[in-house]
């Protein structure tokens, strides 16, 4: 029996990943990033979009191109949050 090694290629690794984005793809995942921050710390309630396109150096209308609105922003938040959960766990 052989010993496991990480399976993954150099185009699945977060550092390629990143080379690889676009412009709009990274300012969606930085989107994201921060919404998970502010959501986890204030709640859904106590945060608003423009909170966290200012934080990501956008404005409101900037989010809203990216997501149609704050219940989708969440939504997304929540589902990247648990995939970076589950990927933490296998690894």
């Amino acid at each position: 029996m052989g010993v496991v090694t990480d399976v993954r290629t150099a185009e699945q690794t977060p550092e390629s990943r990143e080379l690889r984005e676009t412009k709009g793809e990274r300012t969606r995942r930085r989107l994201l990033d921060l919404a998970i921050e502010h959501f986890g710390v204030r709640g859904y309630r106590a945060t608003s979009v423009s909170e966290i396109a200012r934080a990501a150096g956008l404005t409101q209308a900037a989010a809203y191109a990216y997501f149609d609105s704050k219940d989708a922003l969440f939504d997304a938040a929540v589902d990247a949050d648990a995939e970076a959960a589950i990927d933490a766990a296998v690894q």
